[in-house]
């Protein structure tokens, strides 16, 4: 089993490290989310823009720095990510990214009225694994 993701307890330390880097309402969320479901573990929050950069040249996003939810900071400058990638981590250690999961997510946010909206929704750019706090208007 992967020693940097674990399915028991609270919350790994792997992925509370990176909690730490994204908006304490989303962090919140996550945590509220852990609890239904063990397995499910933080990918990305914060990106810096090297990082960020990256995943638009490999196509896995279309912002590049600063645009994207993964890039936001708080006032202080101290990252404040707006999203979160998440995935499963099966019984062997191994990362899933099941879309069955993530709509099923994404419906129990709506149903439970949680601000976070699902890139799976998205028309232009289908992102299964992401999720974002909603801009509110």
């Amino acid at each position: 089993m992967n020693n940097l993701h674990h399915e028991h307890g609270q919350s790994c330390p792997l992925c509370n490290w990176k909690l730490r880097e994204a908006n304490p309402d989303l962090a919140a969320w996550f945590y509220r989310i852990k609890k239904r479901y063990e397995n499910v573990h933080v990918a990305w929050a914060y990106r810096d823009q090297a990082t960020q950069n990256k995943m638009v040249a490999d196509g896995k996003s279309r912002a590049p720095w600063p645009k994207s939810k993964h890039n936001r900071t708080d006032a202080n400058g101290k990252p404040s990510a707006e999203a979160l990638d998440l995935f499963l981590l099966d019984d062997d250690g191994n990362a899933r990214w099941p879309k069955l999961f993530y709509s099923k997510l994404a419906a129990e946010n709506k149903a439970d009225r949680e601000q976070i909206a699902w890139a799976g929704d998205w028309k232009d750019f289908l992102e299964q694994c992401h999720f974002e706090l909603r801009v509110k208007t």
